[in-house]
């Protein structure tokens, strides 16, 4: 029995560190597009055309435990699935499913700088916002 037991509570016990609800308040956006290479490529090689930049005020909820994203905005609210998520160090990336044809991919980043990107595929381009100073809280 206890040969099964200590096996299970481990894989419990690593399945539950990822459970989590992620919160995100997003104030200052930066609106861009690039080519169809990654952000972190097309930045380096500028590439990068960057839009208009406003402020906003909008939360997003990402609750991992129940794969449903969350965005309110002006007192509308919208819920989503989360298609998929993985860890990576320090960084989030969480895909929400829009429609069938429409996936988004958030990318949290709690490195030096707590900054989110919002980027989706449109008319051949990447295209997206990021905001670099976000509040994230987290709750288990």
């Amino acid at each position: 029995m206890k040969t099964i037991f200590f096996p299970i509570c481990l894989l419990f016990l690593s399945l539950s560190s990822y459970s989590q609800v992620i919160s995100v308040q997003v104030k200052n956006i930066q609106n861009f597009e690039h080519p169809m290479m990654k952000t972190d490529d097309a930045i380096l090689l500028d590439k990068v055309t960057y839009l208009g930049a406003g402020n906003v005020d909008v939360r997003f909820i990402f609750d991992l435990n129940e794969k449903k994203f969350s965005r309110f905005n002006e007192g509308k609210t919208d819920s989503l699935p989360i298609k998929s998520f993985k860890f990576i160090g320090d960084i989030t990336e969480i895909n929400v499913e829009y429609n069938k044809d429409l996936l988004v991919n958030y990318t949290i980043s709690e490195l030096n700088d707590k900054m989110m990107y919002c980027r989706w595929i449109n008319e051949g381009k990447i295209r997206g916002w990021c905001d670099k100073n976000i509040e994230i809280k987290k709750e288990n």
